[in-house]
Protein backbone atom coordinates (compact mmCIF):
# COMPACT_ATOMS: atom_id res chain seq x y z
CA UNK A 1 0.00 0.00 0.00
CA UNK A 2 2.75 2.62 0.72
CA UNK A 3 4.81 1.64 -2.62
CA UNK A 4 1.13 2.16 -4.79
CA UNK A 5 0.93 5.75 -2.57
CA UNK A 6 4.19 6.69 -2.89
CA UNK A 7 3.57 6.19 -6.79
CA UNK A 8 0.30 7.65 -7.25
CA UNK A 9 1.87 10.98 -5.32
CA UNK A 10 4.74 11.16 -7.73
CA UNK A 11 2.63 10.66 -10.89
CA UNK A 12 0.22 13.03 -9.29
CA UNK A 13 2.54 15.95 -9.13
CA UNK A 14 5.80 15.68 -11.00
CA UNK A 15 4.73 19.27 -13.40
CA UNK A 16 4.64 20.54 -9.90
CA UNK A 17 7.65 18.90 -8.11
CA UNK A 18 10.36 19.46 -10.51
CA UNK A 19 8.83 22.66 -12.74
CA UNK A 20 11.02 26.21 -12.21
CA UNK A 21 8.83 28.84 -11.80
CA UNK A 22 10.80 31.00 -14.71
CA UNK A 23 9.60 34.65 -15.13
CA UNK A 24 12.20 36.23 -17.67
CA UNK A 25 12.16 39.97 -17.75
CA UNK A 26 9.07 39.81 -14.99
CA UNK A 27 9.97 40.14 -11.70
CA UNK A 28 7.78 38.27 -9.11
CA UNK A 29 7.07 41.18 -6.72
CA UNK A 30 4.40 39.34 -5.04
CA UNK A 31 7.04 36.96 -3.57
CA UNK A 32 9.70 39.25 -2.79
CA UNK A 33 7.39 41.62 -1.07
CA UNK A 34 6.06 38.83 1.04
CA UNK A 35 9.59 37.27 1.75
CA UNK A 36 11.64 40.32 2.03
CA UNK A 37 9.53 41.36 5.87
CA UNK A 38 11.13 37.96 7.56
CA UNK A 39 13.67 36.05 5.27
CA UNK A 40 16.85 35.47 5.38
CA UNK A 41 20.10 34.95 2.45
CA UNK A 42 21.19 30.99 3.11
CA UNK A 43 23.76 30.94 -0.19
CA UNK A 44 25.76 33.56 -2.17
CA UNK A 45 27.88 32.15 -5.22
CA UNK A 46 29.25 34.54 -8.17
CA UNK A 47 30.50 33.59 -11.46
CA UNK A 48 34.04 33.06 -12.43
CA UNK A 49 34.37 36.47 -13.97
CA UNK A 50 32.99 37.70 -10.97
CA UNK A 51 30.12 39.77 -13.02
CA UNK A 52 27.43 37.48 -12.24
CA UNK A 53 25.80 37.17 -8.28
CA UNK A 54 23.68 34.81 -7.40
CA UNK A 55 21.80 35.07 -3.85
CA UNK A 56 19.49 32.01 -2.54
CA UNK A 57 16.14 33.75 -0.32
CA UNK A 58 14.61 32.03 2.13
CA UNK A 59 11.33 32.99 3.90
CA UNK A 60 11.69 32.86 7.61
CA UNK A 61 7.33 32.38 8.25
CA UNK A 62 5.82 30.00 10.12
CA UNK A 63 5.20 26.81 8.51
CA UNK A 64 2.30 24.42 8.48
CA UNK A 65 2.98 20.83 8.89
CA UNK A 66 4.58 19.64 5.74
CA UNK A 67 4.77 23.22 4.36
CA UNK A 68 8.18 24.12 3.00
CA UNK A 69 9.63 27.84 3.26
CA UNK A 70 9.64 29.95 0.09
CA UNK A 71 12.55 30.19 -1.74
CA UNK A 72 13.55 32.99 -4.23
CA UNK A 73 16.71 33.14 -6.18
CA UNK A 74 17.87 36.45 -6.90
CA UNK A 75 19.87 36.66 -10.24
CA UNK A 76 22.14 40.22 -10.64
CA UNK A 77 24.18 40.25 -14.00
CA UNK A 78 26.27 43.07 -15.14
CA UNK A 79 22.88 44.27 -16.93
CA UNK A 80 20.04 42.57 -15.48
CA UNK A 81 18.45 41.48 -12.34
CA UNK A 82 16.04 38.47 -12.61
CA UNK A 83 14.63 36.04 -10.70
CA UNK A 84 13.27 32.50 -9.83
CA UNK A 85 11.31 30.86 -7.41
CA UNK A 86 11.14 27.67 -6.54
CA UNK A 87 7.79 25.31 -6.54
CA UNK A 88 5.09 24.53 -4.31
CA UNK A 89 6.63 21.67 -3.45
CA UNK A 90 9.80 21.80 -3.89
CA UNK A 91 13.12 23.58 -2.67
CA UNK A 92 16.47 24.77 -4.60
CA UNK A 93 18.68 21.77 -2.88
CA UNK A 94 21.89 23.02 -4.69
CA UNK A 95 23.45 25.36 -6.99
CA UNK A 96 26.92 26.08 -8.65
CA UNK A 97 28.28 27.86 -11.90
CA UNK A 98 29.46 25.33 -14.75
CA UNK A 99 31.11 28.70 -16.06
CA UNK A 100 30.14 32.23 -16.89
CA UNK A 101 26.98 31.70 -18.79
CA UNK A 102 24.95 28.92 -17.60
CA UNK A 103 23.74 28.19 -13.99
CA UNK A 104 23.28 24.59 -12.29
CA UNK A 105 20.77 23.94 -10.32
CA UNK A 106 18.64 21.02 -8.27
CA UNK A 107 15.38 20.93 -7.14
CA UNK A 108 13.21 18.68 -5.34
CA UNK A 109 11.97 17.15 -2.14
CA UNK A 110 11.92 14.24 0.16
CA UNK A 111 10.65 12.27 -2.82
CA UNK A 112 12.50 13.46 -5.85
CA UNK A 113 15.08 15.50 -7.39
CA UNK A 114 15.86 17.00 -11.07
CA UNK A 115 18.42 19.15 -12.15
CA UNK A 116 18.10 22.11 -14.54
CA UNK A 117 20.77 24.16 -16.52
CA UNK A 118 20.05 27.90 -16.88
CA UNK A 119 21.33 30.41 -19.96
CA UNK A 120 22.44 33.48 -18.08
CA UNK A 121 22.34 35.07 -21.35
CA UNK A 122 19.07 34.30 -22.26
CA UNK A 123 17.52 34.06 -19.23
CA UNK A 124 16.02 30.29 -20.64
CA UNK A 125 16.35 26.78 -18.57
CA UNK A 126 16.24 23.27 -19.78
CA UNK A 127 15.96 20.14 -18.14
CA UNK A 128 19.11 18.29 -17.75
CA UNK A 129 17.94 14.57 -15.81
CA UNK A 130 16.87 13.44 -12.91
CA UNK A 131 18.76 13.56 -9.72
CA UNK A 132 21.05 15.58 -7.99
CA UNK A 133 24.33 16.97 -10.65
CA UNK A 134 28.05 16.67 -10.06
CA UNK A 135 30.21 18.92 -12.24
CA UNK A 136 32.76 16.44 -13.48
CA UNK A 137 34.51 18.52 -15.83
CA UNK A 138 33.48 21.09 -18.29
CA UNK A 139 31.59 19.10 -20.94
CA UNK A 140 30.41 15.93 -17.98
CA UNK A 141 28.19 15.98 -15.31
CA UNK A 142 26.96 13.26 -13.09
CA UNK A 143 23.59 13.01 -11.85
CA UNK A 144 23.26 10.65 -8.72
CA UNK A 145 20.38 9.67 -6.62
CA UNK A 146 17.98 9.35 -9.98
CA UNK A 147 14.27 8.17 -9.06
CA UNK A 148 12.57 5.56 -11.46
CA UNK A 149 10.25 2.69 -10.70
CA UNK A 150 9.83 -0.79 -12.07
CA UNK A 151 7.10 -0.89 -14.90
CA UNK A 152 4.22 -3.71 -14.00
CA UNK A 153 4.09 -6.41 -12.24
CA UNK A 154 6.35 -5.86 -10.38
CA UNK A 155 6.48 -2.01 -9.32
CA UNK A 156 8.59 -0.31 -6.90
CA UNK A 157 11.14 2.13 -7.00
CA UNK A 158 15.10 1.60 -7.86
CA UNK A 159 17.64 4.11 -7.79
CA UNK A 160 20.56 4.53 -10.46
CA UNK A 161 23.12 7.58 -11.42
CA UNK A 162 24.27 8.53 -14.96
CA UNK A 163 27.19 10.43 -16.81
CA UNK A 164 25.33 13.37 -18.75
CA UNK A 165 26.66 15.81 -20.82
CA UNK A 166 25.56 19.66 -20.48
CA UNK A 167 22.65 19.48 -22.64
CA UNK A 168 21.71 16.27 -21.09
CA UNK A 169 22.48 13.69 -23.33
CA UNK A 170 23.01 10.55 -21.83
CA UNK A 171 26.48 8.88 -22.08
CA UNK A 172 26.66 6.63 -19.59
CA UNK A 173 24.24 4.70 -16.53
CA UNK A 174 25.58 3.59 -13.18
CA UNK A 175 24.68 1.76 -10.32
CA UNK A 176 24.99 3.90 -7.26
CA UNK A 177 27.22 3.72 -4.54
CA UNK A 178 25.26 1.99 -2.60
CA UNK A 179 25.61 -1.27 -0.31
CA UNK A 180 21.48 -2.30 -1.18
CA UNK A 181 22.41 -2.88 -4.92
CA UNK A 182 21.07 -6.17 -6.11
CA UNK A 183 18.93 -6.15 -9.04
CA UNK A 184 20.31 -5.76 -12.38
CA UNK A 185 17.89 -3.52 -14.60
CA UNK A 186 18.35 -3.54 -18.16
CA UNK A 187 18.18 0.14 -19.59
CA UNK A 188 15.80 -0.17 -21.73
CA UNK A 189 13.56 -0.01 -18.44
CA UNK A 190 15.33 2.91 -17.29
CA UNK A 191 16.24 5.09 -20.26
CA UNK A 192 13.15 6.24 -22.26
CA UNK A 193 12.79 4.39 -25.37
CA UNK A 194 10.85 7.11 -27.10
CA UNK A 195 14.15 9.44 -26.68
CA UNK A 196 17.46 9.15 -28.99
CA UNK A 197 19.91 8.30 -26.63
CA UNK A 198 23.10 9.54 -29.50
CA UNK A 199 25.89 9.73 -27.12
CA UNK A 200 25.18 6.44 -24.90
CA UNK A 201 28.24 4.54 -24.93
CA UNK A 202 26.15 1.38 -23.71
CA UNK A 203 23.72 -1.04 -25.22
CA UNK A 204 19.80 -0.74 -24.19
CA UNK A 205 19.98 -4.61 -23.63
CA UNK A 206 23.14 -3.97 -21.26
CA UNK A 207 21.73 -4.17 -17.10
CA UNK A 208 22.61 -2.13 -14.12
CA UNK A 209 22.87 -3.01 -10.63
CA UNK A 210 19.90 -0.53 -9.03
CA UNK A 211 19.89 0.28 -5.45
CA UNK A 212 16.20 -0.63 -4.40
Amino acid sequence: MKIFFALFFYLLIPSSVLALTLAPNKPIEPELKEISKHSVTVLADVSPDKKTEVLLIKSLKTLEDGELPMQVLKIITPDKTWFIKSGDWSNFKKIDFLNDHYLFLTEGNLMTEASRVINLSTQQSYYLGKGTFEILDKNLIKLYGQKHYFPAPEWGAFWVDMIVDTQGNVIEVLPPNSKHSGKCVPLNLILDQDEKHPKLKQSMEECVYVER
